[in-house]
């Protein structure tokens, strides 16, 4: 039986759908489980519950960009 290398977890934070596809489709593609929000406060949410290897987020989007969302300008560390 062979080993099958496991992918990691992307979130694609993005307000332009149109962006937010492209980057899904190709990390699909490429094997990776890949997860997306239209902005900060759902990309939170999101890493809630499944806690992603990795962020990929617009730092210029309405609601709560890249920076909002960030703990250091939450009051976290």
């Amino acid at each position: 039986m062979e080993h099958q290398e496991t992918k990691a977890t992307i979130l694609i934070v993005d307000d332009n759908e149109e962006n937010r596809d492209v980057f899904v489709q190709l990390f699909t593609y490429r094997g990776y489980h890949v997860l997306s929000a239209d902005n900060g406060a759902q990309a939170l949410a999101i890493v809630a519950h499944h806690r992603p290897n990795l962020i990929l987020m617009d730092l210029s989007m309405p609601l709560m960009n890249g920076v909002g969302s960030h703990p250091e300008h939450q009051g976290g560390a």
